[in-house]
């Protein structure tokens, strides 16, 4: 593969799940805008779902300024054995289902990317009514509600649903292919009876303990909702640290990879923090 997409491509992350929108946004995170984020797009998709051949091949296509851009099947486009399809936009493939766990996980991942630019960012934004939420169970159900609508098939949700020792996960990601649910936790971490401290808690007692006893992957959903009485920071006495909210989910963040690190059952823990009150500050 070229360099510029190798260099790319895990900049990108999740691109081969997302929207064209959410795709492009991390592209431009990366520094890439036009043809470079198209391209770098595909990459990062051909890079995680086809063959080493066939990245091979459309990395040869896209040098002499052909393959997937000019809007040509997959099969016509040197690259016959990817699951994928072109998707609303030039250049950005979309993998047609999940297979494993790490699928189902990937996806969720990005459908929570898109509602996050969408909650954030959207010029028809619900954040201002979620923010009138008064607890979990409420977002909950809209969350998972949103997710249902942008599921296109590749997945069902279910939430709140009892595993066999009682406890209970918020929302859960199906795939009749896949052997296990990817279960996503939510937090109002700015509730005024989260802290810091009890939220790294509840990372590794709901997630690692209790739900991933079925999945090999699990997601930790914040939602900072900016209420009256909601927390602004998170303080850690024994850090004798102060966190914002992007702060605090990248603590977290780094907290879930030394979980995964330590249990060899689990293979990714992913925080998503949705902030409810980005919007309204930038007006």
């Amino acid at each position: 593969m070229s360099e510029a997409l190798t260099r790319t491509a895990p900049l990108l992350g999740r691109a081969e799940w997302s929207s064209p929108k959410a795709a492009y946004r991390r592209a431009e995170g990366a520094g890439l805008d036009g043809e470079g984020a198209d391209r770098a797009i595909i990459g990062a998709v051909v890079s995680s779902c086809c063959s080493r051949k066939a990245v091979a091949e459309l990395d040869g296509k896209l040098a002499q300024g052909g393959g997937p851009l000019d809007g040509s099947p997959p099969a016509q486009s040197g690259i016959p054995d990817c699951q994928v399809t072109l998707g609303k936009l030039p250049g950005v493939l979309v993998i047609l289902r999940p297979r494993s766990q790490e699928d189902l996980f990937k996806l969720a991942l990005a459908r929570l990317d898109d509602i996050k630019l969408d909650l954030e960012e959207g010029d028809e934004s619900e954040a201002s009514l979620l923010r009138r939420v008064q607890s979990e169970v409420e977002l909950r159900k809209v969350i998972a509600n949103r997710l249902r609508f942008s599921a296109a098939g590749k997945y069902t949700t279910g939430s709140e649903e009892e595993l066999a020792d009682a406890t209970r996960t918020d929302i859960r990601l199906h795939h009749p292919e896949v052997e296990a649910r990817i279960p996503i936790e939510l937090k109002i971490a700015d509730a005024a009876h989260w802290s810091a401290r009890t939220l790294r808690e509840k990372l590794e007692e709901q997630l690692s303990e209790q739900y991933l006893r079925e999945a090999r992957y699990g997601i930790y959903l914040l939602v900072r909702r900016g209420a009256v009485n909601d927390r602004r920071d998170w303080r850690h006495a024994e850090l004798d640290r102060i966190f914002n909210f992007s702060q605090l989910a990248a603590w977290l963040q780094e907290e879930a990879h030394t979980l995964v690190r330590a249990n060899p059952s689990i293979d990714g823990l992913a925080v998503i923090a949705i902030d409810l009150t980005r919007r309204d500050e930038r007006l």
